[in-house]
């Protein structure tokens, strides 16, 4: 699947937010596990890791998928 321009909207706000080290609090406030958000969008729990952590930049899809969770984690002041 090609992505749109809304995606790359997306994954250039979800590379912003992932700089700030947020994600990965945001994850464990809502008491979620790596595993658990890498299954939900379909990557690999080092993937996510890698992601939180900035050693990897998410690409793709998933990026796209982890982002709109990341939000909803966000909405639900989880």
């Amino acid at each position: 699947m090609a992505l749109t321009t809304n995606d790359l909207v997306e994954l250039r706000d979800l590379r912003r937010f992932l700089r700030t080290g947020q994600a990965r609090k945001l994850r464990l406030r809502a008491g979620l596990s790596l595993p658990e958000v890498a299954g939900a969008v379909g990557a690999s729990a080092p993937a996510v890791y890698r992601w939180e952590v900035g050693d990897r930049s998410p690409r793709g899809e998933r990026a796209v998928r982890y982002w709109r969770l990341l939000q909803s984690l966000s909405e639900g002041k989880a």
